[in-house]
């Protein structure tokens, strides 16, 4: 029996329809759908959090797994920073600990929003770093943890890299 002979469930449509049209919201209602759309947002909010958190900690965790190797040849990399960071890392270089792109892509760079998606960054970044690691230096490399680029890579190191290894700086676009 199709959708329309079932004369229950036009029934009950058409009351669902009625309900709906003939219904006028009060303040009350008003107040009540607000508050429940900021609590969703609250609670989607703190959930980003703690994936965040977690996808941080699990990186930390296989980072102190991954063996250290020289690198048999100079690689270019990239490195997404915020606009907080970046004076520290021109002044005195990267820290030992550092996450890079497994290597630089020609061209024009991503945009904030589609860096932060594809390589997992916690927060939105201004500014991308262009990064010359040179031979022999000792690094790890592993594939980024929470971003939607599936096999990503990226490298990090035990030592800090010096302010010479940034040959670039570039603003990123928002969208």
């Amino acid at each position: 029996m199709s959708y329309s002979r079932r004369p229950f469930f036009r029934v009950l449509v058409t009351c669902g329809v009625l309900t709906c049209v003939l219904h006028q919201p009060t303040r009350a209602d008003a107040q009540a759908s607000r508050a429940l759309g900021r609590a969703v947002e609250r609670r989607a909010a703190a959930a980003a959090r703690r994936d965040i958190t977690a996808v941080m900690r699990r990186d930390a965790a296989r980072d102190a797994r991954l063996t250290v190797k020289p690198l048999t040849r100079a690689v270019t990399a990239h490195r997404y920073v915020s606009g907080k960071s970046i004076p520290s890392e021109l002044r005195s270089g990267l820290p030992a600990g550092t996450h890079t792109t497994s290597r630089a892509i020609p061209g024009r760079p991503s945009s904030a929003i589609v860096a932060q998606r594809r390589y997992g960054l916690p927060r939105l970044p201004s500014w991308r770093l262009r990064v010359e690691w040179p031979k022999g230096w000792p690094v790890r490399k592993g594939k980024v943890l929470g971003g939607n680029r599936a096999g990503a890579g990226e490298i990090t190191s035990p030592k800090a890299l010096p302010r010479s290894a940034i040959t670039g700086v570039k603003r990123l676009r928002l969208k």
